[in-house]
């Protein structure tokens, strides 16, 4: 007869070799472009000071630490119109990889552009796209910290190259 403790330690290794298999399986390439197009919708929606599409986009767990959907929603109505994004872009993925629990995981390199008073502000910065449903949706959260970034989502994988914002570079108007 086969001792519990035998029993626990095997389905342990198979859960972890399974979950180790799911991490190996390639991103499909159809979830990266998903995950970019998607992206560059949610910076033409803080263009436009579409909040609602921007807060559609935005992971679940910003969401939560901004009050909810209704008090983001009156934050970004009441302070978001002073915000003038003049331009951005999102390049190609960087890293894509499923995370410890299976969903998808993707680092996308972002440039930003704000209209300031006296000229513009230009910042380098990586977003993080999460899918739960193998890429056919996203949510986003910008990589301004990447430690406190790995505190607010624990279950990113440790593999994610994460990187700081870089520092806004200043253009003054002539």
């Amino acid at each position: 007869m086969i001792s519990r403790n035998c029993c626990v330690l095997v389905v342990g290794v198979v859960l972890a070799l399974a979950g180790r298999v799911a991490a190996e399986e390639p991103v499909p390439a159809r979830a990266l472009e998903v995950a970019r197009t998607t992206a560059t919708r949610m910076q033409e929606a803080v263009k436009k000071h579409d909040w609602e599409t921007l807060v559609a986009l935005t992971h679940a767990r910003v969401v939560e630490l901004m009050g909810g959907k209704k008090k983001m929603l009156a934050f970004l109505r009441e302070r978001g119109g002073d915000m003038k994004l003049v331009a951005s872009s999102v390049g190609k993925p960087t890293q894509a990889i499923r995370g410890p629990k299976g969903g998808l995981q993707v680092l996308l390199p972002m440039t930003v552009r704000f209209a300031m008073p006296d000229g513009e502000a230009e910042i380098d910065s990586q977003l993080l796209a999460v899918s739960g449903d193998d890429g056919r949706t996203f949510t986003y959260v910008d990589v301004k910290d990447p430690a406190q970034l790995r505190q607010l989502l624990p279950d990113l994988s440790p593999e994610l190259r994460l990187q700081a914002r870089g520092k806004p570079r200043f253009q003054k108007r002539p």
